[in-house]
């Protein structure tokens, strides 16, 4: 047992991605996990696993449908680009998947057909390529565009290739374009009201039938497109929230993973009769979940005082631990409550995890901004949130306007108005806890990461008396600066979120901007950021910092020789330490 405390322990617990299985060979599998820095590529040969790599950068992972090959993407820095890589089953030389394209490339979508030919899809200078890569690994290019393509499925045949593709340059409202493999032509264009997004062609060899997902009526709904006839069925299950789903082997049924209100449920759905059986755990949250050529379901599942582990649900709906994450401490950790504060938009949700209460008043509070921001907190193990739990902290965590879960209107409630509609929601639940006696308003931190780091800034600039103390991970700091240094495809989302370029509304960029409110920043702030950050680039964050020096406001700056996020393990528990240190020295339990 090591000697380290359990916070600790939990970060370097060792991570668990969902195994992919091979689809002519369930036996065979790969999935990411391992201790330390970053995870390492494992195959499961007979649910027995072994160690395939040994690299730096590893972050995705995939095996061909005969189970030789395995895929696996090495990124050059955190949250940048990289490239494919292809490592036998049972070991041997790894080779480059396209030969042709030695430089690092952001990630543009994989798919295999059933003989073993993948379609991958790359970015370069702005472009689109996709090319077509048979088992022996000569590649084709297939098509090259100006438009940001991204793979979403190849049929079984090999004949049909399924494309998305922004439409007026909005990312999240993708149109489908299907392709002819023979001579790259057009075979089919799907636009639908909310977007189309592909879940991948049904697996029977002749079958063109595409598994789309879309959202006609402000709720998830998936749809069966059927590229041979031109016809659509709706798929309505009658579920508000966000709805994943892929198809289970026999070409009848769906998988369906149903993400609700910080909570998942998994049903298997039955296309002619139309009736849902839930299967799996009725409790805590589904990271992931898929199918396998069996008829066996594969997931990802935890709670607050249950770490993640892969369990496997047979046809029979026997469920097993199939993988647990190595050197899991016992160390029980606590349960999570809900809050429901009354926001200017709705009821605004949050999670509250709360410390052993010694005297009766108050503990501190830190608010946890989750990134995204279409993503959400879940009631799911954290082993940040457990950090600050054992030291005495209540930690809220606000599924703000922008968060995925609670229908359309809700996740699209901070496009054109910036980070301005989440700041109120966070203010309401404040408010709340703070009336219901649930926090101390003199004793509040405030924190997040990416997206999350961006409220902060912007919170603490616009609100300098609601936190005694802040840290800001990863975050925009300046937003039109970061503008014109990201990749285009964030561009695209900024003018989303903001309605327009900085130019086109200055007023909207200025008042959620947190570089325009720094002259007012009086909250101690702790800002961690990486050097080689592709989306929320360091000179930003440099610029924000001077702001704050050349005003002697209190604050502080961590920079590490990184990208988007830390890789975990030591350097992971080290900027912990560093979190834990500041808002102790600011914001004592005891006091």
């Amino acid at each position: 047992m090591s000697d380290n405390p359990a916070w600790e322990q939990r970060f370097v617990a060792g991570r668990l991605s969902l195994p992919a299985s091979a689809r002519h060979d369930p036996d065979r599998g790969a999935y990411l996990g391992g201790t330390g820095g970053w995870p390492q590529v494992y195959v499961l040969d007979e649910d027995r696993p072994r160690r395939l790599t040994d690299a730096v950068g590893v972050s995705r992972v995939a095996i061909s449908p005969d189970g030789e090959q395995v895929w696996w993407f090495n990124r050059a820095v955190t949250g940048g680009p990289g490239r494919w890589m292809i490592t036998p089953f049972h070991g041997g030389p790894t080779v480059q998947a396209l030969a042709s394209q030695p430089g690092p490339q952001p990630l543009g979508g994989l798919a295999f057909a059933d003989d073993g030919t993948a379609a991958l899809g790359v970015r370069d200078g702005g472009r689109s390529q996709v090319y077509l890569i048979a088992a022996d690994g000569q590649a084709d290019l297939l098509l090259d565009s100006e438009d940001d393509l991204f793979v979403g499925g190849l049929s079984a045949d090999g004949a049909l290739l399924c494309l998305t593709r922004p439409v007026a340059g909005n990312p999240r409202r993708p149109e489908i374009a299907v392709y002819q493999t023979s001579d790259g032509s057009v075979a089919a264009m799907l636009a639908l009201p909310g977007g189309a997004h592909p879940a991948g062609f049904c697996p029977g060899r002749d079958d063109h039938r595409l598994l789309v997902l879309h959202e006609p009526t402000g709720r998830a709904m998936p749809l069966i497109y059927d590229v041979a006839t031109g016809t659509q069925a709706p798929v309505d299950l009658g579920l508000v929230g966000e709805t994943r789903a892929e198809w289970y082997p026999d070409g009848r049924h769906l998988l369906v993973c149903h993400i609700y209100q910080a909570r998942s449920t998994l049903l298997r759905h039955d296309l002619a009769s139309g009736a849902s059986v839930p299967i799996g755990p009725a409790q805590g949250f589904v990271r992931d979940a898929t199918t396998r050529a069996d008829g066996s379901v594969d997931l990802i599942w935890s709670s607050p005082a249950d770490p993640p582990g892969c369990y496997r649900i047979s046809p029979a709906g026997r469920q097993r631990l199939l993988l647990r994450r190595p050197n899991e401490p016992p160390t029980p950790l606590a349960l999570t409550s809900d809050v429901w504060a009354p926001g200017q938009a709705g009821p605004v949700h949050a999670l509250i995890s709360t410390p052993k209460v010694v005297d009766g008043r108050p503990s501190p509070a830190i608010f946890v901004l989750h990134g995204g921001p279409s993503a959400c907190d879940t009631d799911s193990f954290g082993p940040y949130v457990a950090a600050w739990v054992d030291h005495g902290y209540t930690v809220v965590r606000v599924n703000y306007r922008g968060s995925t879960g609670y229908g359309t209107a809700w996740r699209t409630g901070l496009d054109g108005a910036g980070g301005l509609p989440a700041l109120d929601d966070m203010a309401a639940v404040r408010q709340h806890l703070i009336e219901t006696g649930v926090i101390d308003p003199a004793k509040i931190a405030i924190a997040g990461a990416s997206y999350g780091g961006y409220l902060v800034l912007l919170a603490i600039g616009r609100h300098p008396d609601d936190y005694a103390v802040a840290i800001a991970e990863a975050p925009i700091a300046d937003c039109v600066a970061a503008y014109t240094a990201e990749p285009e495809r964030l561009r695209a989302l900024d003018r989303v979120l903001f309605g327009g370029t900085p130019d086109e509304r200055p007023e909207v960029w200025s008042a959620g901007n947190p570089i325009t409110f720094v002259g007012r920043v009086r909250t101690p702030v702790l800002i961690i950021a990486g050097i080689e950050d592709p989306r929320c680039p360091f000179e930003q964050v440099q610029r924000y910092v001077e702001a704050l020096a050349q005003r002697g406001a209190s604050h502080r700056l961590i920079s590490y020789p990184g990208g988007h996020g830390t890789p975990g393990g030591p350097e992971r528990i080290r900027q912990v330490r560093e979190q834990l240190a500041f808002v102790t020295a600011h914001l004592p339990t005891g006091g």
